[in-house]
């Protein structure tokens, strides 16, 4: 989601050396009253030599239900070369998450029906990660909720997400990595992305991505999402918007991304490399 890789793979927290903080609003199902909208602040660095720390705080509101809480990861990178042609790395972490679960009843008519009693939860929970990166290639595992299982309401299985891609690096300056990504959460889904990386000027990179979601269970589309944004010394900047392919294509035109972020505090000079995120600090 908009160069957010932590939000997919917490295992990469504290991948390099630098302390990132990225805010990410996404508004879905425009012109739709109470449509989905979340918010998302996160934070992640490098803190021991091998050992990464990631914080994120959220709030997803659906309608009349709102979900807001945090989760914090500890994360372990283990170097096994940092040579070019055989650079690999294992990365593993634990994420220990609260949310909380609330249900608006104010315009809902009879309040006191049974049904919409004791609705409010909060929960605590696991999540596993772990990744692996060989050369140019890179795959990730997550496995959430391990605790309870029915943490979320409107999900009563063990949620999984699962990444693998690869980066071309086409010249000096431009860089490809296509990536599929497979989840099992409230949308089965599969997606297909690919991204460019452009470094336009002296510490400047731009960026566009295209992706591609299919449901794994009717295997009908999703949606297509398309993003683009920039990274300017510490700062990065990023926009996406994905149109739906499903029934609701007929009352919102499409959902909107927005992502700012910003890194400071670099512990020790960073290893210039023309990679992805995932490449880290090798």
């Amino acid at each position: 989601m908009n160069e957010n890789y932590y939000l997919v793979n917490p295992s990469i927290a504290g991948i390099q050396n630098t302390h990132k903080v990225k805010f990410i609003h996404r508004q879905q199902w425009p012109g739709i009253k109470n449509g989905p909208n979340i918010q998302i602040l996160s934070y992640d660095a490098r803190v021991l030599e091998n050992t990464g720390l990631g914080v994120l705080i959220f709030n997803d509101k659906n309608g009349n239900h709102r979900k807001i809480g945090f989760q914090t990861t500890m994360a372990y990178h283990l170097k096994f070369s940092s040579f070019r042609a055989t650079r690999s790395r294992l990365s593993f972490a634990v994420s220990i998450t609260n949310a909380t679960f609330n249900l608006d009843r104010s315009n809902l008519g009879n309040s006191n029906d049974p049904a919409l009693r004791n609705n409010n939860r909060n929960r605590n929970n696991i999540n596993l990660s772990i990744s692996y990166l060989f050369r140019n290639a890179f795959s990730s595992v997550t496995i959430g909720n391990l605790l309870f299982k029915d943490e979320d309401p409107q999900n009563d299985g063990i949620p999984y997400l699962v990444t693998l891609g690869y980066t071309f690096s086409i010249n000096r300056k431009l860089i490809l990595e296509p990536m599929l990504l497979l989840k099992n959460d409230d949308n089965n889904s599969i997606d297909l992305s690919a991204k460019i990386y452009y470094g336009a000027f002296k510490n400047t990179e731009i960026f566009a991505g295209l992706s591609y979601s299919q449901s794994l269970e009717s295997s009908k589309p999703i949606a297509i999402f398309t993003n683009v944004g920039f990274m300017q010394g510490n700062f990065s900047f990023g926009y996406g918007y994905d149109l739906n392919l499903n029934t609701i294509q007929g009352y919102s035109g499409g959902s909107h991304t927005f992502m700012i972020g910003y890194g400071f505090s670099v512990t020790k000079a960073r290893t210039k490399c023309n990679c992805s995120i995932y490449y880290g600090d090798l």
